[in-house]
Order: C-alpha cells, then sequence, then structure tokens
C-alpha cells in the first residue's frame, strides 16, 4: 500500500476527528473487527451494525472510522477515532481515493472459462518490464478487492484483476474498486447459475463489462463465442477489440497444431503473419494466449515481442496439465474448476494428445448451477458421448446422469462406470490403465479429488 496520512484523506470521506492524533499514519486498511488481526496503523471502516469495538492492547496506532463515536472503547491518542455521517459512504469514498492515485493501466478479465489462465498470461508478458499487481490465481471473491487494490503502490506498473461472476452485481462492485481502462471477455458459457434467475442474466452480468470499462476504454473480445455474439453491443461507444478464427477479428487465429508440450499457431494482424507457440495444451489455449497478446499490444508491446516471452509460461497447475500417470499411464489433471464449456475443452485434449491410446474419462459433479444442473449433466453427455472416449468414469449423483446419457446415445455400457466415490473410482482406474491410457480427470475445486491425482501420479 502506499502510505498515506489521515490530512490527506479525510476530506474525501467525509470525516471529523473525534479524539486522538490528527494526522497519523496509514499503512493498512481492514474491514474486520477481530483487533487481534490488525497491524499497527491500521485504519477500520467500523459498520454501524457491528458490536462495540475494542483495540487490542498491542495496538500502538490504530484510525477508526464510525457513526457511533461512543461504541469504540477509548484508548486514548494511540486510536484516531473519526466520525463520519455513512461509514458505508466513506468507505467507497477511500476505495474512490485511493484508486484516483494511480495513472497506470488496470485489466479486468472476465468469463466463463479461460479468465484465469488469461489474466495469468497478461501478467507474465507484461512482468518482463514492470512491475504487475494481479490476483492470486483463482482466488477472485469480492472480499479480497480491497487488499489487491491497496497492493498497488508507487512501484507498480500495471495491474489484471480476474473479475468473476457468482451473482448479480459482482462485476459491477469489482469495477467500482478498480475503474479497468481495458476489459476483457474470454467465453460466456453455462457456470454458477445458482446465483442468476436464467440464463440470460447470467450472460447480461458478464456483459457488463463494458460499461464498467466505459467509452474511453477497451474491450478486447472472443468473436467465436456463440453466447457473446448474442450481445447487443450497438450503443457500445468504446473501442472492441475482436480475436479468434472469425473474419471479423483483429487478431485473427489460423493453423492451430498439437506441438511438443504446447500448441502452435499463427496469428494474422495488420496483414501480418506471426507463428506463435505457447505452452500448455489445447484449443482453448491458443484463445487465452491471443487475448492476453492483444492486451499486450494495446499497451504498446508488439506481437514478436509477447510471443517470445509466452514460450517461457509456466502453465497453470490443474489446468489441463500434462503429468506421467501410474503403471506408465498419461494422466491430465483438470481439477481445478469444472463446467460444461470446460469439460468440452478438455475432451478435446484428451482426443488429441492420446493418438492411437486408449482415451479414458473421469468426470465429477458439476457444481452451483442451481436448476440446471440436470439439464447441464445430461448436455455433457452428449458431449462424451461425440468424443470418441473408450471408457467413461463418473463420480457423484449428478454425474451419473452424464453416464445415463453417453450410453443413451450409443457408448458401450460395458466400459461405463458409475461410482459415487473417488475411492471406488480408483479401484475401477487401477484395472484400466496401463502405458497404453491416457486418463482426463475433471472436476471442481469443491470436490478437488487430490487423493485420486496423488494415487494416479507416477511416483506411486
Amino acid at each position: 500500500m502506499k502510505k498515506i496520512e489521515l490530512q490527506e484523506i479525510i476530506k474525501a470521506i467525509g470525516g471529523t476527528v473525534i479524539s486522538g492524533h490528527q494526522n497519523p499514519a496509514i499503512h493498512y486498511v481492514s474491514r474486520r473487527s477481530d483487533s487481534t488481526l490488525w497491524k499497527n496503523h491500521t485504519m477500520f471502516f467500523h459498520p454501524p451494525g457491528e458490536k462495540n469495538l475494542h483495540i487490542h492492547s498491542s495496538i500502538k496506532s490504530a484510525v477508526i472510522i464510525t457513526r457511533n463515536p461512543a461504541r469504540v472503547k477509548n484508548y486514548g491518542s494511540k486510536v484516531t477515532i473519526v466520525k463520519v455521517e455513512n461509514v458505508r459512504r466513506a468507505y467507497w469514498n477511500f476505495v474512490y481515493y485511493y484508486r484516483s492515485l494511480f495513472n497506470i493501466p488496470f485489466i479486468s478479465v472476465t468469463g466463463t472459462c479461460g479468465k484465469t489462465t488469461t489474466k495469468e498470461m497478461i501478467s507474465w508478458i507484461l512482468a518482463f518490464d514492470r512491475k504487475v499487481n494481479k490476483t492470486n490465481k483463482s482466488q477472485n471473491v469480492l472480499a479480497m478487492n480491497l487488499n489487491y487494490l491497496l497492493n498497488v503502490d508507487e512501484t507498480t506498473g500495471a495491474t489484471v484483476i480476474e473479475a468473476a461472476v457468482s451473482s448479480v452485481g459482482n462485476l459491477q462492485t469489482s469495477c467500482r474498486y478498480f475503474r479497468p481502462q481495458i476489459g476483457v471477455l474470454t467465453s460466456i458459457g453455462i457456470d454458477h447459475l445458482n446465483g442468476f434467475p436464467t440464463f440470460e442474466a447470467y450472460r447480461n452480468e458478464k456483459a457488463k463489462i463494458f460499461s464498467c470499462v466505459g467509452s474511453k476504454g477497451t474491450v478486447i473480445v472472443n468473436s467465436d463465442d456463440k453466447h457473446i455474439r448474442k450481445l447487443d453491443l450497438s450503443r457500445y461507444k468504446g473501442k472492441i477489440i475482436w480475436y479468434g478464427k472469425s473474419k471479423q477479428s483483429e487478431f485473427r487465429i489460423k493453423d492451430i497444431h498439437y506441438g511438443l508440450n504446447g500448441m502452435d499457431f499463427s496469428l494474422y494482424h495488420n496483414r501480418k503473419k506471426y507463428k506463435l507457440f505457447v505452452p500448455g495444451y489445447g484449443e482453448h489455449n491458443v484463445y487465452n494466449a491471443v487475448a492476453a497478446i492483444a492486451v499486450a499490444y494495446k499497451l504498446g508491446v508488439d506481437i514478436i515481442e509477447s510471443g517470445r516471452r509466452l514460450k517461457s509460461f509456466k502453465h497453470i497447475e490443474r489446468h489441463t496439465q500434462v503429468l506421467q500417470g501410474a503403471k506408465g499411464s498419461t494422466l491430465i489433471d483438470d481439477t481445478w474448476s469444472t463446467n460444461p464449456t470446460s469439460i468440452l475443452a478438455a475432451l478435446d485434449v484428451l482426443k488429441n494428445i492420446s493418438k492411437d491410446k486408449k482415451k479414458i474419462a473421469v468426470i465429477g459433479d458439476i457444481k452451483w448451477l442451481g436448476k440446471h444442473t440436470q439439464k447441464a449433466h445430461l448436455d455433457v453427455g452428449e458431449m462424451v458421448a461425440r468424443s470418441d472416449v473408450d471408457f467413461l468414469i463418473t463420480i457423484g449423483k449428478d454425474a451419473g446422469l452424464i453416464s445415463d446419457r453417453a450410453i443413451e446415445l450409443g457408448l458401450n455400457p460395458k466400459q461405463v462406470f458409475k461410482h459415487q466415490s473417488a475411492k471406488e473410482a480408483y479401484h475401477t482406474l487401477n484395472s484400466i490403465i496401463n502405458q497404453d491410457t491416457v486418463v482426463l480427470v475433471k472436476t471442481s475445486m469443491k470436490q478437488s479429488f487430490s487423493t485420486l491425482i496423488g494415487k494416479l501420479k507416477a511416483y506411486n
């Protein structure tokens, strides 16, 4: 956090010092009322509904923003009490003030699939010549946004934020913190529908990335996504940069091939052709890379240089991660998260790296779908039936629908196994894996299957 003093922000938050030091230094900001978790020089926004606040004896300096000073036990001069009319408004005014201190690129990445990898690729490219502040892995809940914002200081050269959407208003709230000038929309598919009344409501929430960036900003958009193409963008006044295989794409993808430990592809831009490579398997990985290249290009990094930097990109663990499996098998660990779109992408990786080997798909329940749960699992069953897998193993009650549908559409019942636990699934797998099999394990963070993955790795 950039070090500031209280008098720098007192006017912005609409506060009046009631007691304590008039101008203490502020090094940290917290919304957690447990003062044992604070550090010295913490500023705390005390919600009106909170119980009386007591400051831990280890705290030597703190600032309390409150509407009710009487609810804060007076610890003398080491605690500065600031009265405001509305704590929530004061908090957001502080957020706006702190964000306004920095004239650097803020990039917000959203989408049903690909946002974490795209965010990491953007950060990787930019980090070659500047300090990058970014969300950690897929840790993108709204409660973490304050800390991500406060991670920005005088040394930061760019901030790349993964903006998740699990209910109405999520994206707008994220934008209030970061006010990005550049947005990325990677895809819109079936996911987190338990927080929305309809799929259209979920799609519309993702589309708010355009209003978030605003008329002076730029949104980089996947031109090949069928749900994105249904969006009415005629009123958006900012700049849209399309990427994908379609002819409208400013960054056009062609000639995708599976190479050694990654993907070879051609990228066309401004009538020039670039032959590029990205570590990690899957056509979806190429889309992620091109979105990242487009962002970097917008920020002054040419395509050749971005391609050079991406060659050393460290692919994210548990995202279609290919490992040496037990008994000489090959293991694809895709257990970070799951939804129908990412399952389709993972099945494509399984098909393309298997060659003449037998293909085994292990699929768990898809979570957070609400009333769409049954249909989504049946749709995945259709994907599996079309994917030419040799064996299907499902784990969980809902995932059993995938097996049922795949059998209904022609998959051999003798090669389909429905289990309720990962332990049962392992016993089945252990009896069929060998050097001529490739195993895809696909599930969500909620299930993890870490024990199953551990048993399937080669060191066992």
